[in-house]
């Protein structure tokens, strides 16, 4: 059964949403305070598309979890905050940690309470990433018989193609350097007013679907979860993609594969083996997953294949494991079985952080810091203060361009169907979105591409 118009349109409590939409417009004033919200082409090296937001000083506050209540405040600090535990004893004494506004020190056994808040006075920088000097992004309007019988606020979502390198939305050590802050500032928007209809990796680049209504973000995550969506990939993999019966039973034994009139589809459960890395693999103890791949074009000369891909069931990483488990994993993904790039990428990176460190840095901090607590934060600032080495101990080799942030899978082309609330087999209409295919990509014509 579909649910019901209440429940797609459904909010959360009134406490959650009332919580929500404080640390929505507080994370909206920290924005425009700080100015994170610039164009693609701010912050961008013309020369590399290295773009490298400049340095600022943040407040990064979270509420106590229930797990955490009853435990020493600094255990909790060491064990559930990244990069926190190295320099601890530096960032107490510069009074940058804080439990309900109270600075901690390295002596307290202070427990952690309910309702508590934790605050980190931070000199922030962030990782780089590689952008055009404009974001491509074309509007399109949902059929109005989806947006009469949803009950839906608004009626458009944008279709963007995002570049490999670049997070979705802010996350970890992005923040002004995502998908969705940038594009805000793109199309003369108020920061934290785009909402993702889905998520795509960061090192995945193509097709993202971004909309300013909640309704509309809440009704296309419900139509994807129930599966009422079609997503066509290509990518670039290691080897001769099979392309013949015989071909595939010379596969790696253990995978359930076949091939029919082109294609092969392999089903094979997938679980993450590596929560903190977010590293999948195959198991069976993982949930189910099928995909299905068609080889395209083969270059004898570097030893690739082209090929389309078409995950059926939509888990994390699906098509990259799916894609190494056969033996033919994406060229230039790292984590699954690709090969390392050059180092002159991160070099040009690590340059270029550098570059952004010796400028004259702007004034603006937020607005419930003093200059002492700026100051202190810069003082204390690894980056700032040791260099490459002080880089490269607080970014990842994947986050400086090193390897495995950016690989040949590119999202090309959706379409999501509108089912009748009661009679899931009438339609209301389907949206069909594409984007254009990727520059290591551009020997394949779109019109010879279809659905499997």
């Amino acid at each position: 059964m579909y649910p019901s118009k209440e429940r797609v349109t459904s909010r959360p409590s009134a406490g959650k949403r009332q919580s929500k939409q404080h640390l929505r417009e507080r994370a909206r004033q920290e924005v425009e305070v700080l100015g994170l919200s610039q164009p693609s082409q701010w912050f961008r090296d013309s020369g590399t598309g290295i773009r490298i937001p400049p340095p600022c000083t943040r407040v990064l506050q979270t509420n106590a979890k229930g797990k955490w209540c009853g435990k020493s405040a600094l255990n909790v600090v060491k064990e559930e905050f990244d990069g926190v535990a190295k320099d601890l004893d530096n960032i107490l004494v510069h009074s940058l940690l804080r439990l309900n506004d109270k600075p901690l020190a390295l002596e307290d056994e202070v427990k952690i309470k309910n309702m508590d808040v934790i605050k980190r006075v931070i000199h922030w920088h962030e990782p780089p990433i590689l952008v055009p000097d404009k974001l491509f992004v074309e509007k399109l309007k949902l059929p109005d018989l989806v947006v009469k019988e949803y009950n839906l606020q608004g009626s458009f979502v944008m279709v963007c193609d995002k570049p490999a390198t670049v997070p979705v939305h802010p996350a970890g050590p992005f923040f002004a350097n995502s998908l969705t802050c940038i594009l805000e500032a793109e199309q003369g928007l108020e920061p934290k007013s785009i909402y993702p209809c889905h998520r795509i990796d960061r090192a995945t680049s193509g097709l993202t679907i971004c909309t300013t209504d909640v309704s509309v973000s809440r009704l296309i995550q419900r139509k994807m979860d129930e599966g009422n969506v079609k997503k066509m990939y290509v990518a670039k993999v290691k080897g001769r993609f099979p392309s013949s019966e015989a071909e595939v039973k010379l596969l790696r034994s253990g995978i359930c594969c076949s091939f029919d009139d082109g294609v092969v589809e392999i089903n094979a459960p997938v679980r993450v083996n590596d929560p903190k890395k977010g590293l999948r693999e195959i198991s069976t103890s993982g949930k189910p997953s099928k995909s299905r791949f068609q080889l395209l074009t083969y270059d004898s000369k570097d030893g690739h294949s082209l090929i389309s891909c078409f995950p059926i069931t939509g888990r994390g990483h699906q098509l990259r494991v799916h894609l190494q488990s056969l033996g033919h994993p994406i060229v230039d993904d790292v984590l699954y079985g690709g090969t390392e790039v050059d180092s002159v990428v991160r070099k040009k990176a690590i340059e270029s952080i550098l570059q952004v460190c010796n400028r004259v840095e702007s004034q603006k901090f937020a607005q419930d810091l003093s200059i002492a607590d700026v100051q202190s934060a810069k003082s204390s600032c690894q980056i700032c203060n040791k260099g490459t080495n002080g880089i490269t101990s607080s970014f990842t080799s994947a986050q400086l361009l090193g390897g495995g942030h950016a690989i040949s899978l590119h999202a090309l082309r959706y379409e999501i169907r509108f089912p009748q609330m009661k009679n899931k087999d009438a339609s209301l209409g389907s949206l069909r979105m594409e984007v254009d295919l990727p520059f290591w990509a551009k020997s394949i014509q779109k019109e010879d591409l279809c659905w499997l």
